[in-house]
């Protein structure tokens, strides 16, 4: 069982690793996104997936992030954790999705097809992720190699969590 440590009362269900391929991990995905208060988080296909696999086989990736953007209830909190080429994984933001069902967002070309969900700030890191962000190790403890990739979702209580440790995210960032 996954031990928590939540002395602000995050209350987070869901974990998201999000790995920004679009410019070779060199920016922060949701960088543009920083004083919104509220946004849509992504479920993309990865690059390589987009440029190499058949229409028939991105169809069915597709179909599958769908089923994991669809993963948290309305009102449900997600640790949003960021991977930089230069600064590695990142915690940066706690929010809590706004609306309960996911969107499929195809106003781009056919490769960019991703289904998207919206969500609101809870809690952000300081501006300076590279300096103030903590560390994703220092958060999510896990028993080997971090459980999630591909940007999808897990649950906070996985087998592989051993804990959970919330109170590494400094109060004074909390924003409601």
């Amino acid at each position: 069982m996954t031990e928590i440590s939540d002395p602000h009362n995050l209350n987070v269900k869901y974990l998201k690793l999000v790995n920004y391929t679009h410019e070779n991990r060199q920016k922060w995905s949701y960088e543009v996104l920083r004083n919104r208060e509220e946004f849509y988080l992504h479920w993309p296909l990865n690059k390589n997936a987009r440029e190499t696999i058949s229409l028939e086989e991105k169809n069915k990736k597709l179909l599958e992030k769908k089923r994991d953007a669809k993963k948290a209830l309305l009102g449900e909190r997600i640790l949003l954790c960021q991977n930089h080429a230069m600064y590695g994984h990142r915690v940066t933001h706690v929010v809590k999705t706004v609306t309960d069902t996911a969107e499929l967002n195809d106003e781009n070309d056919e490769n960019d097809k991703m289904w998207t969900r919206r969500v609101r700030l809870v809690w952000m890191s300081r501006e300076s992720w590279e300096k103030y962000a903590p560390n994703t190790k220092d958060v999510i403890i896990c028993d080997k190699r971090l459980p999630f990739r591909s940007g999808n979702l897990i649950r906070f209580n996985a087998p592989s969590i051993v804990s959970l440790k919330l109170d590494s995210l400094k109060l004074d960032e909390l924003i409601g």
